[in-house]
């Protein structure tokens, strides 16, 4: 009986198309953190709101009126947190060269940090006395409506009280609704709505502020601008030499980087129904 050739080992897996349109499409990105304090978090001014814009007649017949004395706070600061995302593996010493140490871990890594740092945003930080997207919001409803309702209402809310883009994030589940009320657009790698709001279908739970989304429904949070700062992925244990411990022959091999998400201190909630 003839022994079967053996198969061919490939040294390196298929390499995978990233999904599109999550938090990274609609944000603004910046890779590096060189200042270690900055992984800890920064502290910055959010852009200001327009709900303490007013409009008056003028009355002045030579030369302008004066405006009134704006009664407001000044500027006042806002604050993200540091998130440190990882992935990696551990298992028998194999004969892997340093790079394809490197290369695994990463892949590992990228594989779920987008999710990762989404799920993250939507409810997690809380957990942790920082503010998340869905603690902070501001409810429009408790009641499921209608996906273009919902996007109406988000848009019409926004309109009077900021000047910049606003950001809809949502489960991925939504895009197919989106797409079939006519309400997602998609140019330069960019989700939008009718309006040219942001989509961000990302690893986002769906969850209500006080309570899991009912049967067939899910919240949507949408945020002013979105910035994700974040550093150059460090791989711990990126040599053989480094990642087998001699006691156990086991290579162990963590690829980490380090997130900053920060968004306009504005934000509204409202369950959408995804029915048919």
């Amino acid at each position: 009986m003839a022994t079967p050739a053996p198969s061919r080992i490939e040294p390196a897996a298929v390499p995978l198309d990233p999904p599109r349109f999550g938090l990274l499409s609609a944000a603004s990105v910046v890779v590096g953190l060189d200042d270690p304090h900055a992984r800890n978090g920064v502290q910055y001014p959010p852009n200001p709101l327009g709900d303490t814009v007013g409009v008056e007649r003028v009355v002045a017949v030579n030369g302008p009126s004066v405006p009134r004395t704006i009664d407001d706070a000044g500027i006042e600061w806002a604050s993200a947190p540091g998130l440190i995302v990882f992935g990696g593996f551990s298992n028998p010493s194999l004969p892997l060269n340093d790079q394809t140490l490197r290369e695994r871990a990463t892949a590992i890594l990228a594989a779920g940090e987008s999710a990762a740092v989404e799920a993250a945003m939507w409810s997690q930080l809380g957990d942790d006395g920082d503010a998340s997207l869905i603690e902070t919001a501001t409810v429009l409803g408790s009641d499921p409506v209608s996906l273009p309702a919902a996007v109406g209402l988000i848009e019409e809310w926004f309109w009077p009280r900021y000047g910049g883009t606003p950001v809809i994030h949502a489960n991925r589940q939504v895009a197919a609704h989106a797409a079939k009320a006519v309400q997602l657009n998609v140019s330069g790698g960019v989700a939008t709505t009718t309006l040219g709001t942001r989509w961000s279908f990302g690893g986002y739970s769906g969850d209500g502020p006080t309570a899991p989304a009912p049967a067939g429904a899910t919240w949507l949070v949408a945020t002013g601008q979105v910035k994700v700062r974040r550093s150059d992925i460090t791989v711990y244990g990126g040599t053989m030499q480094q990642a087998v411990d001699r006691h156990t022959n086991v290579a162990r091999s963590v690829a980490a980087r380090t997130y900053v998400v920060s968004w306009d201190d504005i934000a509204v909630a409202i369950p959408v129904t995804l029915a048919g």
